[in-house]
């Protein structure tokens, strides 16, 4: 019975199922293949490939989707093109007068006048601001433009190349052209921030300049420069920077806190000036410094007045140890306002000379110390003070540097210059070995002299110059050594002359056995300087140089090589000079004598030269701002040699060294080589030019700001002040991280970027002339500190014409050139990639396609046929409903019918429900049909 009944619920399921797979197949017009399981038919998909009508029609419609979607897109077509956009930019501030904005309206003119017609070109006039005088159009149309436009542009006060070539970079249409600037300005910008920052476009646009713009006339101040700190008392520089017309003298007038402090009368010379003006400072505190000028004439000159703000600390602690107190440079100090502690070396030692107490000094001066009067652990107590950021002032004297015994010492090594103590004046005789290569290659003759003759020729010139109690050793050297001359006194020269004709040309060249002969030459122990000088061309057999100058280094030997002719082997004879703690000098056979006779020169000469010496300046410095032109002469110095990276300020003699300096760590370290007393500074001494003069020197060595917390440093660039802030902890480590802020004096807040650990920056604009002052804070935290600029009145007027050597600079940068307001000549043209928009295209040739797709549908799938037969059909039906209807019509109205009357909807509504009834048997059957 279950059964019976579970085989009649299958085959009902089964029947419903075909069924529904037949309209499915039927509707969707899938074909069957041969009957599966249970007499159902299994689909087989689609023809392989289709109709080839209907890939056709795919294709067309997939082509037609992917057109769409690239017009969407805005696809653009690169195509080269030689075509230009060319904005030019007219410089219309007060700077330039009106004929020079005329003048640079011809030269765009004649520019434009040489474009093609393809290209595009816009003009804008600027100023403080900017005003487009036409957009990109066709050269004619802004040659026609520009030639009746009126150069104005806002704010002509200033100068903003910086908008004005970021405005210039959004005129530029991408892809219409190869984009360049013409630039017509006196390239001095004076609002907007430094042109420098705008590299990103500088490197996508030339740029092409037109210098114009006439020098200023009058008196125009650019500001002060004031020290970043400066003690009560001490008498300071304050440094003018002024533009005139022409020569003239004005009287200067500064006031401190609005107190007039000093008044003179300053010559200032035409052109751009950098004036010293003395100023004493008063007590702790901030002052504000103001300058005034008035005129020849008695008028007042505003546009040359100027102002700046000045830190005053406490007094500078600065330690002098000397050997003879009391010290005169003490004294000097002392006058300078300076807290001056001043100890005799022989009692500062142990707890007095431990690192904390130096550095409770802003400097440290030894006064004709030697060194070996300062215990080795205080040498090194000093250097580290040094490299901390302390100051240290080593002056000369009988005693100090060379005298001192400074050489190989830790003073040695924190000096600018060498002292070369083994030239000490004990050493009063001199003996010179001149170690000559004698090998075939020294006979080569170049200009009708041999590298032989040349080398004896120096060396007789090079033994005039020696004393005649010196001695002098010959020895020539091939494949073995030969004693020309043993050391011999010089006499009165005649010797030596006869020894060197027995010079002649020998044969290879071992170089090893004439330094192994020099070295039994120089055994004993007199009391005299050593010296060789070897002359040679450095190709010989290899050996242990290193060994053998090692010999003579223990000796107290130096050695000097003189590398002969253009091929020879520096390497060997560079490091022989550098072990024998010599020079190397090159030279070939015309320098050579001159080259033996300046090295004899240089080892013959005394430490201690004494004589009328007038010093000669030879880098200018602010610390020597206001000093006697020319300086006073002195009467002796210390001879010293400048190290490599030592700046050397003054020098006397045949240029030694006066006043060297260089940095050391953190701090600074000088040698003045003259001592500071009578014997060699009696010009000097108990004037005001010797207590100027050291104080000044004391100052720029002694050590900086305070070593922690905040350090502002302000500067004014292009009508902006741009702050420079270094945050440092109590141990001088940087401060990453900090949150910095700066507030104008209107209140405005400005927040800093750290832009390098411990380094933050900020620019802010300044909408006025005169002082402003920063305050610099830590949000959330303690420390501030205060900076200053000053804005010059009439910055637009006190520049002197155009500044060439920018407007160079930024046409190589972009590429471009300068040009002659005259005769601009055309920039070449150069290829570039023009895109052309393809959205109209894509969208025409998707409409053709589309079209195409619906003419190939219908004649190729017969759908016209199909839709005549259907509209044919349904005409046909309709008619026959017509004629079912009149005759249902006809039979209910016929005589003695008892039937009731029917409006013609009701009929209507019959005739349509008995045509449903016959279609839903006629499926019947069709499935009744298909079934079997």
């Amino acid at each position: 019975m279950a059964k019976r009944w579970l085989d009649q619920a299958l085959s009902a399921i089964q029947t419903k199922a075909q069924k529904f797979l037949r309209k499915f197949i039927r509707k969707t017009g899938l074909r069957a293949t041969g009957a599966g399981r249970h007499g159902v038919r299994a689909y087989a998909g689609p023809k392989p490939g289709g109709s080839p009508v209907r890939q056709h029609l795919a294709r067309l419609r997939v082509i037609t989707v992917i057109l769409l979607l690239l017009a969407l897109a805005g696809t653009v077509l690169p195509l080269p093109s030689r075509r230009q956009q060319v904005v030019i930019l007219l410089d219309v501030s007060d700077s330039i007068d009106r004929g020079e904005q005329e003048r640079a309206r011809r030269s765009a003119l004649r520019f434009l006048a040489g474009l093609s017609p393809r290209d595009q070109a816009a003009a804008v006039a600027f100023a403080g601001g900017q005003r487009i005088l036409t957009p990109l159009v066709a050269p004619e149309n802004a040659a026609a433009v520009l030639a009746g436009a009126t150069l104005t542009a806002p704010a002509p006060e200033k100068t903003n190349l910086h908008g004005a070539l970021r405005l210039a970079g959004t005129i530029f249409t991408t892809g219409a052209g190869a984009p360049s600037i013409i630039l017509c300005s006196d390239g001095r910008a004076t609002a907007g921030g430094e042109v420098g920052t705008f590299a990103p476009f500088a490197e996508k646009v030339r740029i092409y300049t037109v210098p114009v713009g006439t020098p200023a006339a009058g008196l125009y101040s650019s500001g002060l420069e004031l020290p970043e700190i400066a003690r009560p008392g001490e008498e300071i520089s304050a440094g003018w920077r002024v533009f005139s017309d022409r020569l003239q003298e004005v009287t200067v007038r500064l006031k401190l806190n609005g107190q007039t402090a000093s008044t003179r009368q300053v010559k200032v010379a035409a052109g751009n000036n950098r004036l010293q003006l003395p100023l004493t400072v008063p007590a702790t505190g901030l002052a504000r410094v103001e300058l005034e000028v008035t005129g020849e004439d008695g008028r007042a000159l505003p546009m040359a007045g100027a102002a700046g703000l000045l830190r005053i600390g406490a007094p500078a602690r600065v330690l002098v140890l000397t050997g003879v107190p009391p010290s005169p440079l003490a004294a000097a100090l002392r006058a300078q306002g300076m807290a001056v502690t001043e100890e005799k070396i022989a009692g500062f030692t142990g707890a007095r000379a431990t690192p904390a107490e130096l550095n409770s000094y802003a400097a440290v001066v030894l006064e004709n110390i030697p060194a070996y009067a300062l215990a080795k652990e205080f040498q090194d107590n000093l250097g580290d003070y040094v490299a901390g950021g302390g100051g240290l002032l080593v002056t000369g004297g009988d005693k100090a540097l060379g005298r001192g015994e400074y050489y190989a010492s830790r003073l040695e090594e924190l000096l600018p210059v060498r002292t070369d103590t083994r030239q000490r004046l004990l050493f009063d005789r001199l003996k010179i070995l001149f170690l000559i290569d004698r090998s075939g290659s020294m006979s080569e003759e170049v200009g009708g002299i041999s590298k032989q003759e040349a080398a004896v020729a120096g060396l007789l010139a090079a033994a005039a110059k020696l004393n005649p109690w010196d001695e002098v050793g010959i020895l020539c050297f091939d494949d073995k050594a030969d004693w020309i001359l043993p050391f011999t006194p010089v006499g009165d020269g005649k010797e030596i002359q006869s020894a060197v004709r027995k010079i002649s040309a020998g044969g290879g060249t071992e170089l090893a056995t004439g330094l192994a002969a020099a070295i039994r030459g120089f055994a004993g122990a007199e009391a005299v300087r050593r010296h060789m000088v070897i002359v040679s061309d450095g190709m010989t057999i290899s050996a242990d140089f290193a060994a053998l100058c090692r010999r003579l280094q223990e000796m107290r030997v130096t050695i000097t090589t003189i590398g002969v002719g253009y091929d020879i082997n520096e390497s060997l004879l560079r490091d022989l000079a550098v072990m024998g703690e010599g020079e190397f000098y090159r030279a070939d056979q015309a320098r050579l004598p001159q080259v033996i006779v300046a090295e004899t020169f240089r080892v013959t000469r005394e430490l201690i030269q004494e004589d009328i010496f007038t010093p000669v300046l030879r880098i200018p410095a602010d610390f020597l701002g206001g000093l006697p032109d020319p300086l006073p002469p002195v009467l002796g110095y210390l001879r010293t040699r400048a190290k490599t990276t030592a700046e050397v300020y003054l020098e006397v003699g045949e240029g030694d060294p006066l006043l060297a300096a260089w940095r050391y760590g953190n701090g600074r370290v000088a040698v003045f080589s003259a001592d500071t007393g009578e014997r060699w500074l009696s010009a000097w001494i108990h004037t005001q030019f010797y207590n100027r003069f050291f104080g000044q020197l004391v100052r720029f060595l002694e050590r900086g700001g305070p070593d922690e917390g905040i350090r502002v440093f302000a500067s004014l660039e292009a009508g902006t002040a741009r702050l420079v802030v270094e945050a440092t902890s109590p141990d001088r480590r940087l401060r990453p991280g900090l949150q910095l802020a700066a507030r104008d004096r209107q209140g405005a807040i400005f927040r800093l970027r750290e832009t390098a650990a411990g380094r933050y920056e900020t620019v802010i604009p300044l909408d006025e002339p005169g002082l402003h002052l920063f305050t610099v804070y830590e949000i959330n935290g303690e420390n501030w500190n205060t900076g200053w600029v000053f804005s010059p009145p009439g910055l637009e007027h006190r520049q002197a014409g155009p500044d060439t050597a920018f407007l160079d600079r930024l046409a190589s940068l972009t590429g471009g050139r300068s040009l002659t307001p005259e005769n601009p000549e055309m920039p070449e043209l150069l290829w570039s990639w023009r895109l052309v928009p393809l959205r109209r295209i894509l969208i025409f040739l998707a409409l053709l396609l589309f079209v195409a797709e619906l003419i190939y549908r219908s004649s190729f799938l017969g759908q016209p046929a199909n839709a005549w037969a259907a509209l044919k059909a349904w005409w046909q039906r309709q008619q026959m409903a017509v004629e079912e209807m009149a005759e249902w019509e006809t039979e209910d109205k016929k005589p003695g019918a008892d039937k009731e009357y029917l409006p013609e909807a009701s009929l209507s509504y019959r005739y349509l429900a008995r045509r449903r009834k016959a279609r839903s048997g006629e499926e019947e059957r069709k499935d009744a049909h298909g079934s079997e």
